[in-house]
C-alpha cells in the first residue's frame, strides 16, 4: 500500500474534532480567538482558512485549553497544506509527499 493512498484529515475536520473534545461550542472558540462563529463554521467546513495571525491566536487558545502539542502540530501542518493547495492549480506529487511526511 502506498503512503499516497491515505489522505490526512483536512484542516477543517481536525479543527472540528479538537474543538469538540477540548472547547465545546463554536461560539466559545470564536470569542476566544476574536472572530465570528460563522468564521469557525466556514473553517470546519473547509470553505475558508484562518489567516496566519488568527491561526496563532487559535494555537495560543488551544494550548491554554490543554490540547496536546502533537495535535496542534498536525493542525498547523494541515493548515499549511490547505494554503498550498489553494495557491497551486491541481494536485502536486511534491505537495502530497510533503503533507504525508508531516
Amino acid at each position: 500500500m502506498s503512503i499516497h493512498s491515505q489522505q490526512s484529515p483536512s484542516f477543517g475536520h481536525q479543527l472540528r474534532e479538537i474543538r469538540r473534545r477540548w472547547v465545546g461550542k463554536q461560539l466559545v472558540l470564536a470569542l476566544s480567538v476574536g472572530c465570528t462563529e460563522a468564521a469557525v463554521c466556514f473553517w470546519e467546513q473547509n470553505r475558508r482558512l484562518p489567516t496566519s495571525e488568527t491561526l496563532q491566536r487559535l494555537e495560543q487558545f488551544l494550548t491554554g485549553a490543554g490540547v496536546p502539542a502533537g495535535e496542534l502540530s498536525t493542525l498547523k501542518a494541515a493548515h499549511c497544506a490547505a494554503m498550498l493547495q489553494r495557491r497551486a492549480p491541481g494536485p502536486s506529487t511534491l505537495l502530497e509527499a510533503a503533507a504525508h511526511a508531516l
